[in-house]
Formats: C-alpha cells, sequence, structure tokens
C-alpha cells in the first residue's frame, strides 16, 4: 500500500520547509473534521515539528476511523525523505 505523508503544522512553517509531496493539513482543520483530501486508501504518515501536533491528530483520525495511519513525529527525525526548502 502506498504511504502519504501528512504535514499537521501552520501555513508559516509549511513554507519554511516540508517533505516533498506531502499532503499540508494544518491539525486545526483536522481537528474540526476537514478532513475531506486525505485518502483511505493510503498509509497516512503524520508529521510536525516536535511531534506533538502530529500525535494530537493521529488521535483525531482514530477516533474519525481512519486505522492506517503512523505518526512520525518531529519532522527532523523522518528518514529517505527529500526536504523541500
Amino acid at each position: 500500500m502506498e504511504s502519504i505523508y501528512v504535514d499537521v503544522r501552520e501555513d508559516n512553517e509549511w513554507n519554511e520547509w516540508h517533505i516533498q509531496w506531502a499532503l499540508h493539513l494544518r491539525l486545526w482543520e483536522i481537528e474540526s473534521w476537514n478532513i475531506a483530501s486525505l485518502p483511505k486508501d493510503k498509509h497516512i504518515i503524520l508529521y510536525c515539528r516536535s511531534g506533538r501536533r502530529s500525535a494530537i491528530a493521529l488521535e483525531k483520525l482514530k477516533t474519525l476511523g481512519f486505522q492506517n495511519i503512523s505518526d512520525a513525529g518531529g519532522m527532523m527525525s523522518v528518514q529517505n525523505v527529500t526536504i523541500i526548502k
């Protein structure tokens, strides 16, 4: 199954740098159920700056029925990806 990275940081953080091909979906969007852009047929890997927001997003998505998700934690701990600046 194909994986997709989801960056849950704010716009200014995303604009500074992010993982190539990642989907940008801020934590507040997930908390307000604005998740139409999230594919249910892919493995979703969440990340943020330190891991706190991605952990919150993971729990919220679980309550919304997402099962194939994981938390990569802070962006600097994600390996084997291309960073866009």
